[in-house]
């Protein structure tokens, strides 16, 4: 059977855990986390190093529907692959998101993205990522973005930051498929779902984390379960 693994005391984790539980068959075997810092990180690894399957939902890649659909996957953080995986476009045209023509700042500003020092820590497990990365791109000038627990309030700021920006830095934030979506390049770790992704590319990048997010409705019924094990 399935078992959630929320975080204790948030009524959020338990609730979206037992709406993909409720969806998925009874036979279903593993556990289901929403949120992995603290006690459920050392319940994941513990769970990955006995093999037992680790359902993960998370926030949306899309900011435009984050508190709305929730991403999905199985046994790591964010969905990879992306490049080698099929998609029929549907559930991203239903987002009724743009992708832009890309900016191609060339002199532009590089936007860094940071995240919060516990993900750097526990489960990036590189602390000094971004620092590294600085370093070796060597950008003249830097908008630096601090980690903020208000997400609302860091989104709504973020279009602004990218308007002439050449790159964006991030380990593994959804700030990078803003910045895709806005025709800015952008640099991750191979933790992120965009890792790899080229301008060009992005279309088939959006189209595959569109299918791998879902709305609560869709973990009860479900339709998450379905479409993540077809």
């Amino acid at each position: 059977m399935l078992t959630a693994v929320p975080i204790p005391g948030k009524r959020k984790s338990s609730d979206l855990c037992n709406a993909f539980i409720a969806g998925a068959p009874k036979t279903a075997k593993g556990r289901v986390f929403y949120g992995t810092l603290a006690g459920p990180l050392q319940v994941y690894r513990q769970s990955l190093r006995e093999g037992i399957p680790c359902w993960l939902i998370d926030g949306s890649y899309f900011d435009s529907v984050r508190g709305q659909q929730f991403r999905v996957t199985l046994n790591t953080l964010q969905v990879l692959g992306a490049r080698n995986r099929e998609s029929d476009g549907k559930r991203f045209d239903a987002l009724g998101l743009e992708i832009k023509r890309p900016q191609r700042a060339a002199n532009g500003h590089t936007v860094v993205c940071h995240q919060s020092p516990e993900f750097m820590r526990d489960i990036a497990c590189d602390p000094f990522w971004v620092q590294r990365h600085l370093d070796f791109l060597a950008p003249l000038r830097t908008v630096q973005r601090p980690w903020l627990r208000d997400k609302a309030a860091q989104q709504a700021t973020l279009h602004a930051d990218l308007q002439g920006a050449s790159l964006l830095l991030t380990h593994s934030s959804a700030a990078a498929v803003t910045a895709l979506l806005e025709g800015v390049p952008v640099a991750t770790s191979e933790m992120s779902a965009v890792s790899g992704c080229r301008l060009e590319d992005r279309l088939h990048f959006m189209n595959v984390l569109a299918d791998n997010q879902f709305e609560i409705s869709e973990l009860k019924d479900g339709t998450a379960w379905r479409l993540l094990n077809r």
